[in-house]
């Protein structure tokens, strides 16, 4: 498959991917209000980010993103934050971005403002986990022509989450639900497309340091979702 045709091909799965959906929030109604906090971590084990870096590979964070290396584990743990848009069905949206530097080739990669994007059919089995992706230089056109737009990069085959409501307590006039969702599952390379792009990107042209179904970690997803009723029927 020439550049062209793979370009076509990427674009064509992130159409796919922003089409799924499922069950992502609890939703607020004219009768209540909701707000949701939590947020996703991926975690990286210490042999992919200590192969990266002896390759002139580092790894980064901005915006609302933290970064920190777990003491039990020696994982490094990437911390995305819940963002409040979009409402969707099917999409858990992320602030902060993952940067991805390399000396050999100068370029750097972000993965920004992430999604975990799953479907909503009881026999859909998988999510994706996408960002924005900028910083591909000219010299890899046509790809260069995905700054800008989000990716389905990496694919979470055995995602599985679930929201558990809890119960309604009165609190003052008002009644209270506190609903909990946890999810997750192993982060792999979507597919020889994505593959090539950061390859390319970040070890050089032919390089093959990555490849399509590699695992590069896990991701777990803890969000609360708080809602506000003005009646115990409402918050039901």
């Amino acid at each position: 498959m020439n550049l062209a045709k793979k370009l076509v091909s990427v674009a064509a799965g992130v159409a796919l991917v922003a089409g799924m959906g499922a069950v992502a929030a609890t939703p607020a109604t004219a009768k209540n209000k909701a707000k949701s906090t939590g947020a996703s971590v991926l975690s990286l084990p210490p042999d992919l980010v200590e192969t990266l870096a002896a390759a002139g590979v580092t790894l980064g964070v901005s915006g609302a993103a933290k970064a920190s290396i777990n003491g039990s584990t020696g994982y490094t743990e990437v911390r995305f934050p819940r963002a409040p848009k979009p409402k969707t069905d099917g999409v858990i949206p992320h602030s902060g971005d993952l940067t991805i530097t390399s000396a050999n080739t100068g370029v750097t990669l972000k993965f920004a403002k992430p999604w975990i994007t799953f479907a909503t059919s009881p026999d859909s089995e998988g999510a994706v986990l996408e960002g924005v992706v900028t910083g591909i230089p000219e010299w890899m056109a046509p790809f260069d022509g995905l700054n800008g737009q989000r990716l389905g990069s990496f694919e979470i085959a055995d995602w599985a989450g679930e929201w558990k409501m809890g119960k309604v307590r009165k609190v003052g006039k008002n009644f209270k639900r506190i609903d909990t969702f946890t999810g997750g599952g192993t982060v792999s390379v979507r597919d020889q497309d994505v593959a090539n792009i950061f390859n390319t990107a970040l070890f050089g042209p032919g390089q093959s340091v990555l490849q399509p179904g590699q695992a590069i970690g896990t991701i777990q997803t803890e969000l609360k979702n708080e809602v506000i009723c003005k009646t115990k029927k409402a918050c039901k």
